[in-house]
């Protein structure tokens, strides 16, 4: 099979009538018995490939006279290709006639999972067969920078020279400008003092039992964890594989089951969000009973604001510039493969409705961006919650925990069972409908949301209980009770994790069992419908009750590696870390000079490389884009501090010190 497509040119070759390019393309076969390197068609052999998915010597055969690299593409996803290093008189024109539509069926390559070309909504007049010439393409397509592109380049530009400008005044002359409303706001660009706010670590208060400081270490493992989910699935999708026959057998082992977890990891971060929205917005309304509707929308305002001036950035800059960061064969199609539909949908990802628009479907012009408008329609809905809850009455609180449980495994049991889903996300047969009708709507990721907004009840009743001597919430109280139980704790701690574990690893055995068609039959659909129902509750309780005893400060051994300052700095890198990791995954697979190996091991590799690189990158992102927003948003939300005098001044500056450190 690997050599299906160079028999048959060969063949084609000696037996057609001549034109001038197959003329050239029987002197390279001639040059087949030659010395290697004796001549040029002799160098042009050796630069092509063999095989599907080798390569070959993309530039070192252009760097041949009259030669010109190609590829004859089967699949662009994943991306199944033959190379050949070929005459520079052949031109696409002689290749559809050598490859014509009948003549191609007879060698035409399956791959379970390859996207049909012509049902790519985004590559226009593409279709099997297609012959690109990648250095013509790349001259065509990305010599020039679009208008587009061009902004971005510009805007770029003059936000590094604020900056600079914004250090050079935060080091020179911040005292002198303090009253100075210009110079307040170039030092929120300031590089030196963006960069104390992200080495800077909170220390939790000695007094405070509740551990919030333990979510720096989820976060960051999350991140991981999707991180590598990311490199397992989209590594069998966007880079040239060598072993792509092979590749799906690789999932029948064991160790890839971890990898297949990471599509709960972003359940994780849906608890950490309804933790924190339901604690420090309870703070923040039972502190000022008077003002909860200004709070109620400063706190949907400061949401926005806080996330999508970040998140706008990252889609507009990748949309216009990725495909001019990338250089190598395969660096073709970027914008219809990665940012298609974003001409006509970007206005969904400012909108947040971006899981929605198109069709039901939801847009993939930002591919993490479904998370990001799952997590905003669920705070804005939580806000309306806690109001009632806080305001009206605790139970109703309780009450909406148990309906979003309830919904989310019921529309996720009914839906999994008209469509027919597989409960392995590979399974080739309903893979798109999977993830656009299923894995992005919040009516099926709700139930580790509410779960979190549980959490967040208990926590903020401990709070609440030892500063005012009552209980805020009885129900929380009652829970809280219990665990003050060590055998209480513990067991909720191990069955947390075996909840986790029975959701990873259930699903070894149908694992084992691909089918013909990597289909994974082995589950009837009524059993797939049940697990796809459940997944999310069990993982979400899996994750409630290992951390729910931690965050109410027990277990301290490991409560003291998980406070660590490391993960506090980590953590602030999260947020753009998982915007950007895919779009750099891209840029580096689609880069590639050969194909890659696909295995466990591998993945691992590239696991531990994309994290190094995306956090490095990050760390820009976060000291130019994000922080300076942050700091500008607070600049018009902070009303204007009173003068003070000096012996005040004194004061709160020591105790600003003994809030946070350092390192």
């Amino acid at each position: 099979m690997n050599y299906w497509i160079t028999g048959f040119i060969l063949l084609q070759i000696v037996t057609l009538t001549l034109s001038s390019c197959l003329s050239e393309l029987q002197e390279i076969v001639k040059s087949i018995g030659s010395p290697v390197f004796s001549s040029n068609y002799s160098t042009m052999l050796q630069y092509s490939s063999m095989r599907l998915n080798d390569l070959g010597c993309f530039y070192s055969c252009n760097k041949l006279q009259e030669t010109k690299y190609s590829f004859t593409i089967a699949s662009v996803s994943p991306f199944i290709v033959q190379s050949m290093c070929s005459p520079e008189i052949c031109t696409t024109k002689d290749y559809d006639e050598f490859f014509s539509e009948s003549t191609l069926e007879k060698f035409k390559f399956i791959h379970p999972l390859a996207v049909k070309i012509n049902s790519i909504r985004n590559i226009q007049g593409m279709k099997y067969g297609q012959v690109v010439f990648p250095i013509d393409y790349q001259q065509e397509h990305y010599a020039h920078y679009s208008p587009g592109a061009l902004a971005m380049i510009i805007f770029v530009s003059l936000l590094f020279a604020l900056l600079i400008i914004g250090s050079v005044v935060d080091y020179y002359a911040k005292s002198n400008l303090k009253e100075n409303k210009l110079g307040t706001i170039l030092v929120c660009f300031s590089i030196l003092e963006n960069g104390k706010k992200l080495l800077a670590t909170r220390i939790r208060s000695s007094d405070t039992k509740e551990n919030l400081e333990i979510l720096n270490f989820v976060r960051v493992l999350s991140i991981g964890w999707v991180i590598l989910g990311h490199t397992t699935m989209f590594g069998m999708t966007v880079p040239v594989i060598a072993d792509y026959n092979n590749a799906l057998n690789e999932f029948k082992k064991p160790e890839f089951l971890v990898s297949f977890g990471a599509f709960n990891a972003v359940d994780t971060f849906f608890f950490m969000s309804g933790l924190l929205v339901t604690y420090l917005f309870l703070e923040e309304i039972v502190k000022t009973p008077n003002l909860y509707l200004l709070k109620s929308g400063l706190a949907i305002v400061h949401r926005y604001l806080r996330i999508t001036p970040l998140y706008m950035f990252c889609l507009l800059f990748f949309w216009s510039l990725q495909k001019h960061l990338g250089s190598g064969p395969t660096n073709v199609y970027i914008d219809e493969l990665f940012h298609g539909d974003c001409p006509d949908y970007w206005y969904s990802n400012l909108l947040y409705i971006n899981n929605f628009i198109p069709d039901g479907r939801g847009s993939g012009c930002v591919e993490v961006g479904w998370y990001l408008a799952n997590d905003m329609q669920f705070f804005i809905i939580s806000i309306f919650v806690l109001l009632i809850y806080s305001r009206v009455n605790r139970l109703f609180g309780w009450a909406f925990v148990l309906f979003s449980c309830f919904i989310g495994c019921l529309s996720a049991g009914i839906i999994a069972q008209k469509y027919e889903f597989n409960a392995i996300v590979f399974a080739a047969d309903k893979f798109s409908e999977y993830l656009e009708y299923f894995y992005t709507k919040p009516y099926v990721r709700i139930a580790p949301y509410a779960l979190g907004m549980a959490t967040g009840f208990i926590l903020y009743n401990m709070k609440y209980n030892r500063e005012n001597g009552k209980p805020y919430d009885k129900v929380a109280q009652f829970i809280q009770s219990k665990f003050e139980n060590k055998i209480v704790r513990v067991s909720v701690f191990v069955f947390g994790i075996l909840f986790i574990n029975a959701i990873v690893f259930t699903l070894n055995d149908t694992y084992q069992e691909p089918g013909n068609n990597f289909n994974y039959p082995k589950w009837s659909n009524e059993a797939n419908s049940i697990f796809l129902g459940i997944q999310r509750l069990i993982y979400g309780l899996g994750i409630t009750f290992i951390l729910l005893p931690l965050l109410m400060g027990h277990f301290t051994s490991l409560a003291k590696i998980m406070e660590l300052n490391i993960w506090g700095i980590l953590a602030k890198l999260n947020f753009s870390t998982y915007l950007i990791h895919l779009p750099i995954m891209e840029i580096i697979w689609k880069s590639q000079r050969a194909a890659f190996a696909y295995s466990v091991y591998g993945n691992l590799q590239f696991t531990v490389y994309f994290f190094i690189l995306t956090s490095f990158f990050a760390v820009i992102v976060v000291l130019s884009v994000e922080m300076p927003v942050s700091n500008l948003e607070k600049l018009l939300f902070t009303p204007p501090k009173k003068v003070e005098d000096d012996g005040t001044k004194v004061t709160e500056k020591l105790k600003s010190k003994k809030k946070l450190t350092v390192v």
